[in-house]
């Protein structure tokens, strides 16, 4: 199986204290190999179902994984809706994210 895709993965990072002493939290991105999988028909059904739009599925190597919530790929921005690890491969159900309201947390 070729890893001929990139894929930036972004995830929570640390709490830090800004100079009026509040905190928020920063996001860390890793960007990493992929392969690129089709959504099948009965999970795309059954995530309509829920409310969700699952686009495309992404395979990263397990140790990869940041957890992440949200994935730039192909210049385009998805939330990860659904995350599957089977021994060292992950796949990341993703939904392509729209509205930039919901691109910041």
């Amino acid at each position: 199986m070729p890893w001929n895709d990139e894929v930036i993965l972004i995830s929570e990072g640390k709490l830090i204290e800004d100079d009026l002493g509040q905190q928020e939290k920063t996001r860390e991105e890793l960007k990493v190999l992929c392969n690129e999988q089709s959504v099948v028909r009965s999970e795309f059904y059954q995530a309509a179902r829920a409310g969700f739009k699952p686009q495309l599925i992404l395979e990263i190597h397990s140790f990869e994984n940041n957890n992440p919530f949200e994935v730039i790929f192909k210049n385009k921005k998805y939330s990860v809706i659904k995350e599957y690890t089977s021994k060292d491969i992950t796949e990341l159900t993703c939904e392509e994210i729209k509205n930039e309201s919901r691109w910041f947390r």
